[in-house]
Order: structure tokens, then C-alpha cells, then sequence
């Protein structure tokens, strides 16, 4: 909206003519409930031209008609300065607007110092017809608006003075926003919303959960990737992706995660029994699948819990590493012409070298395969 609009009009008088124009304003009603209304005009005489540069004493008052009537407000006196015939000023600025209903037809009347006196006196009448200030050209508020929404919903067009502010931050309305707390659940679908007008450049992180989603959405993104779903992460920590948690063993809140609750319960760990289950704890481990039926894994019986969890042969049970069971052996063949110094015995049937086997050591400090680290990160 413009708030530069103004409505030209030509009073006479005493003093001669003045050609006003009247901008209104709402300043912010935040401020003490100010209202100020600019005023601009020009004094001319009476064959139109403009009277000498200088001061020149100017009264303003408020009536609820153009003639007789009530006084709506008492008004102020305004010492202004002539430039060319063109004053101006801000009608508020002395005595308060709060109290006037531009809702209402309001009429400004305008009266100049004639005698130059310095004073309004009864020698100085008004200059008539009063101006009437219009109610659309008053509701005209700052230019950074748009629209105006009421604070209880309704009319755009007709917020009442006392609510407009509630739906603006701060009670300004030159933020340019209405803030998200002035907004019902739910009350912003597809239809208000610009295709590819919201990025994630303007959604706060962690401010949009599962539980904003539409069920139908919500669906969707689970079938890609379900609740309990694991996944190796390349990344760091710090910048791992909304909707999944490291999967370090922590015992975490069964209300908060219920969705993954829901999917792996007490698997991994039972937590403090009640309100928390742990998470996986995947750290420095390989993952191998469910053996089932197949019998791949022999020991799959044997399979211990994590915190509580499931052991055997189901999921979120562990093993620790082992070698499988094995043996060596070496065939050595007789010795022959021994010296002294051999470890041999010579007996009846021919000579047997007996030997004493012994060396170094060799290996690292666990059987592994060649590897590199990642993260594994469950989705809740």
C-alpha cells in the first residue's frame, strides 16, 4: 500500500485561501497508543497567492460534522514556517490522537492567526468548509504492509484499532512478518504457499519434525527409509542429517522416539525399564545378519544380550571375536650322519632326530579384515 496518497481540498476563509492535503499515518500504536496524522498544505491570499515566507500561527481541531457538531479533538496550535506559500506539520504531535475513532466521519478545521497577533482568538474564524479526514485514506498504514490480518481472524479489510498489532512481532508492522506464533496449526496449506517459494534456506533447523508432516507424507518418507532403518554415514557427527541418531548405545526417551520404540523396542537394550531403551551400540563393530534357520552361524545360540536386550538368535544380540578351532603339523624326515651336537637317538631300528620347535610371535592384536570407519546412524 502507498502511504504517499493524499486527498487536495480548497478552503476559504478570512486569511485567504489554503489548498491542504492531508496524508494520515499510524505510526505504531505499540508507542503509547501515538497516532499522528501529517499535515501539508498551502496559504494563499485571496487571488491565490501564495503569502510571504515567515512564521505563521495555525490551530487544528476535530469535529464529528462539517458544520456545528461535537468536538472530537480539542486540537493543538502550531507556530509554522511559511516557504513559498507551503506549510506542514504533524497533527498529534502535541496533543494526543489515541482517543479519535477515524472509524467515524471526523472533519479537521483549520483556523489562521489573520491579524497576526501571534494568537488564535475569536478574531480569527476558521477557515471553511471544514476538511473531512476519510476513514478509507486514514486505515492506510505503513508501506512496508501488505494486508493486515485481524489478531481473531476475520476481514483483512476491517482490523479494529485496538488488534491489529497482535499479529505483527513486537506490535510493529514495519517488520514485514507476522510471526509463527500468530499463526492457528495448520491454518497455512499448499494453496497460500508460491511453488518453490520456501528452501531450506528459511526453515530453522529442527524446527519441522515427523510430527508436522501429513500422514500421507509421513508414509511416503517412511517407506525410503523406516523407522529402525540403519545406515553407514560418511560424515561428521555434527552435521548428520535431520531424523536419525548415532547409534553409541545411549539410552534415549521412549516418548520422544516412539516411532522407533515402536519398531525395535527392548532389542538393543531395555534401558531403565520404563521411560527410556537403548540405542544400538555400533561403535567399532562389523554387522553380520540374522543367521534364522541357515546355520551359517554356529554359535548363534550362544549369542549375548546388549544391556538387557536380545540374545541368541535374534536382532541385537552380539558376539565377541574369536578364532575358529585349528591345528598344525609337520612331517620331519630322519637325520642322517649325526655329529655331535645333534638331539638325536640312535636305537636299534635306525636313528630318529628329535627337534626342538620354537620362533617369533606374528600378527597384530586382533583378526580383522581390511576396513574403513564410518558411522552407523539409526533412523527414529
Amino acid at each position: 500500500m502507498n502511504t504517499k496518497s493524499a486527498l487536495p481540498y480548497m478552503l476559504a476563509g478570512a486569511a485567504g485561501a489554503l489548498v491542504a492535503s492531508v496524508t494520515p499515518l499510524l505510526i505504531s500504536k505499540s508507542q503509547a497508543e501515538t497516532k499522528l496524522l501529517p499535515f501539508q498544505g498551502r496559504l494563499t491570499d485571496a487571488a491565490g497567492t501564495a503569502i510571504a515566507d515567515g512564521a505563521k500561527v495555525v490551530e487544528f481541531k476535530m469535529y464529528d460534522a462539517p458544520t456545528g457538531g461535537n468536538v472530537k479533538w480539542a486540537g493543538e496550535v502550531h507556530k509554522l514556517s511559511v516557504n513559498g506559500g507551503l506549510v506542514n506539520t504533524m497533527l498529534g504531535s502535541k496533543a494526543s490522537l489515541g482517543s479519535v475513532d477515524f472509524s467515524t466521519h471526523t472533519y479537521l478545521q483549520i483556523t489562521v492567526d489573520a491579524n497576526n497577533d501571534g494568537q488564535i482568538t475569536a478574531a480569527d474564524p476558521p477557515l471553511l468548509p471544514r476538511q473531512s479526514v476519510v476513514p478509507a485514506v486514514y486505515a492506510v498504514v505503513s508501506g512496508q504492509m501488505q494486508y493486515v490480518v485481524p489478531a481473531g481472524g476475520g476481514n483483512p479489510a476491517s482490523v479494529a484499532a485496538s488488534g491489529w498489532e497482535a499479529v505483527f512481532d513486537n506490535g510493529r508492522p514495519d517488520t514485514g512478518r507476522i510471526s509463527g506464533a500468530k499463526l492457528a496449526n495448520k491454518t497455512v496449506t499448499a494453496a497460500q504457499i508460491k511453488d518453490d517459494s520456501v528452501g531450506s534456506a528459511v526453515i530453522l533447523d529442527g524446527t519441522i519434525s515427523s510430527a508436522d508432516l501429513s500422514p500421507a507424507l509421513a508414509a511416503q518418507l517412511d517407506q525410503a527409509a523406516p523407522p529402525g532403518t540403519i545406515i553407514a554415514y560418511g560424515g561428521s557427527l555434527e552435521f548428520a542429517p535431520q531424523g536419525w541418531l548415532h547409534c553409541d548405545g545411549t539410552a534415549v526417551s521412549r516418548a520422544k522416539y516412539s516411532r522407533l520404540f515402536s519398531k525395535i523396542g527392548t532389542a538393543w537394550g531395555t534401558g531403565d525399564g520404563t521411560s527410556t531403551f537403548h540405542l544400538p551400540n555400533l561403535q567399532g563393530m562389523f554387522l553380520r545378519g540374522v543367521d534364522g534357520p541357515r546355520d551359517l552361524d554356529p554359535d548363534k545360540a550362544s549369542r549375548n544380550p546388549n544391556n538387557g536386550g536380545n540374545d541368541g538368535n535374534m536382532v541385537g544380540s552380539w558376539q565377541p571375536d574369536e578364532l575358529k578351532s585349528h591345528s598344525h603339523s609337520w612331517t620331519l624326515g630322519a637325520a642322517s650322519n649325526p655329529t655331535a651336537g645333534d638331539n638325536s637317538l640312535i636305537n636299534g631300528y635306525g636313528f630318529t632326530r628329535f627337534i626342538n620347535f620354537g620362533g617369533n610371535a606374528t600378527g597384530g592384536s586382533e583378526t580383522r579384515p581390511k576396513n574403513s570407519y564410518v558411522y552407523y546412524l539409526i533412523k527414529y
